[in-house]
């Protein structure tokens, strides 16, 4: 009753029209920024006959482009789900460290760049590369890996994280009393798993599965990397080609956009239809002990294959990529008179390339940050205070990106900027990347500082208003210092992301302007390995450091 009378009172304030005025404002701005990409996109696609359009997108280029980025979010959704469920598993039964860094230990793989991933690979396991160099009879192993198996496993040990966390917190909601009882009755674990814990972990596996599928068929950098070495063109890379090479097709893009989007919607449909229709009621209770007889070796076991998932998700591609920053020349190979700290040095001289586009990318990045934080403060208040129809629709609209793949939106971005009919354009200006920034990453800052909002309690509006202090004071007081941190975690994880964002910028830059995901790439393509992987190391350690500040952040306020 105390938290419904303080929402009352909280709403009483503001005059009532306020309830509706202000997500009247927001859902339009929000609207324009979000269905504004997808719809340029449908209507440059089918700018010509519509015969001529379906021909376009069923040609051999694109229908070979689309089946094998099918295929690959596929096998992607398949060994993801193949590495993550022992790891659940495994924590659920109390096998591997009971420990909250163990949970962050394994997001590193997902908070960092694919693409340096993937370069890391590839200088492992290429001719001559790490492998052959300690292991010379390990050369059969490349033609496995430098296929289309190899990219799924590569792209797999990224976006595991989502399919373990899943998983984990399933598994962890479950009592154990449903699977006491059935040791109590004498069935076998064989049968257990099936009956038990099979249908249970059905819906998380397959929620998961479509947004790992989304992200894996939306992926650019990965593609482009080690996709190109293999001859192996999915759809995000084949926009690429069209918007960057000449001639320069926009509505070939267009066209080549509406099979990743049908794709999407149309496993993101399928899902919510299961999710609705299929449900399992849990039973409450503590989870029972493992056996002690089988505990010792099966613990050995999975501790053993927790260590070995790590080191292919971080060793060996981060290792590769440290040893490659650290070599003075490339070819004299892993030697310690070979190993210098020249190629970090030389990021920070004055008037390099390389510190011009660190401090772009953190210009940028801060920027985005900003007005995500701003932005996501506001519609968070406004989906927490102003409850209706309208903030249910803005609540909906803001995690469109999670349902999109990220080229998409910012092909669409870029269909619109070059809309005939606009006086003005942010196209081929920095204000672009920033554009884009806002759009892709506003959910995270909007899903922070939900979650703060909601986890605060009427009763601190109450004792304010009981004081007589206005709302405004109310907020600045009591609301803001309590949800700073969240925020700030916000602010972090846009920033973070924003610094090392492959997509908009290799779409959208202006001719002279370098991040560091464009130096990363660059540096690569032109066969300068040291100095570009001293930059991903770079970008990989401040991921990192900002990732720890934001779950410290996040302990903070949950206390």
């Amino acid at each position: 009753m105390s938290e419904a009378r303080g929402l009352t009172a909280l709403r009483t304030v503001p005059a009532r029209r306020q309830k509706y005025l202000i997500p009247l404002i927001l859902a339009p701005a929000l609207t324009f920024f979000y269905a504004s990409p997808v719809l340029m996109i449908l209507l440059r696609a089918f700018e010509f006959p519509l015969p001529a359009g379906v021909h376009a997108i069923l040609s051999g280029t694109a229908l070979t482009a689309a089946l094998h980025s099918a295929l690959l979010g596929l096998s992607v959704v398949f060994f993801s789900s193949l590495v993550a469920l022992p790891l659940a598993l495994a924590t659920r039964k109390n096998l591997l460290l009971n420990s909250p860094y163990f949970d962050v230990i394994f997001l590193i793989p997902f908070m960092t760049p694919p693409y340096i991933s993937s370069i890391g690979w590839i200088l492992f396991l290429q001719p001559h590369g790490y492998l052959e160099g300690f292991l010379p009879f390990a050369s059969h192993l490349e033609p496995f890996f430098f296929s289309v198996w190899g990219l799924s496993l590569i792209m797999s040990l990224h976006l595991f994280p989502l399919v373990y966390l899943a998983l984990k917190q399933t598994l962890s909601a479950a009592g154990g009393r449903l699977e006491e009882a059935a040791r109590t009755g004498g069935i076998p674990p064989r049968i257990r798993f099936i009956r038990i814990w099979l249908p249970l972990l059905t819906k998380p596996l397959l929620a998961t599965g479509v947004l790992v599928f989304i992200k894996a068929i939306g992926e650019f950098g990965t593609p482009l990397v080690f996709g190109s070495l293999i001859h192996y063109p999915v759809l995000t890379t084949a926009i690429y080609q069209n918007i960057s090479t000449w001639p320069v097709s926009f509505a070939r893009a267009a066209q080549l956009s509406l099979p990743l989007l049908g794709m999407s919607f149309v496993v993101w449909f399928v899902n919510n239809l299961y999710q609705k229709r299929k449900n399992y009621t849990l039973i409450s209770g503590q989870s029972s002990s493992p056996e002690p007889e089988t505990k010792r070796p099966w613990a050995v076991i999975a501790s053993i294959y927790a260590g070995l998932t790590l080191v292919l998700a971080l060793g060996i591609p981060y290792g590769s990529v440290l040893i490659t920053s650290l070599l003075r020349i490339e070819g004299n190979g892993f030697l310690l008179s070979n190993l210098t700290l020249s190629h970090y040095t030389a990021l920070l001289e004055l008037g390099s390339s390389a510190l011009q586009a660190l401090v772009t990318s953190f210009e940028l990045a801060f920027t985005a940050a900003g007005i995500c934080t701003l932005l996501g403060l506001i519609i968070a208040g406004v989906t927490r205070f102003f409850a209706s129809a309208w903030t249910q629709y803005l609540g909906l609209l803001v995690i469109l990106p999670y349902a999109v793949p990220d080229v998409l939106i910012v092909i669409g971005m870029i269909l619109f900027w070059n809309a005939p009919w606009l006086k003005w354009t942010l196209y081929n200006t920095p204000a672009m990347l920033v554009a884009c920034y806002v759009v892709l990453f506003l959910p995270y800052a909007v899903t922070y500082t939900t979650g703060a909002l909601n986890n605060l309690s009427s009763s601190l509006w109450e004792a304010g208003l009981v004081h007589h202090l206005p709302p405004w004071r109310v907020a600045q007081r009591i609301v803001l210092p309590l949800l700073f941190p969240s925020v700030l975690a916000g602010w972090i994880t846009v920033f973070s992301i924003g610094v090392r964002d492959l997509v908009a910028p290799m779409l959208v830059s202006p001719p002279g302007l370098q991040t560091v995901s464009t130096y990363i790439f660059q540096q690569f393509d032109q066969g300068d390995l040291s100095s570009g992987m001293a930059m991903a190391i770079t970008v990989v350690l401040l991921t990192l450091l900002l990732h720890f500040i934001v779950q410290k952040l996040q302990t903070r306020g949950s206390r």
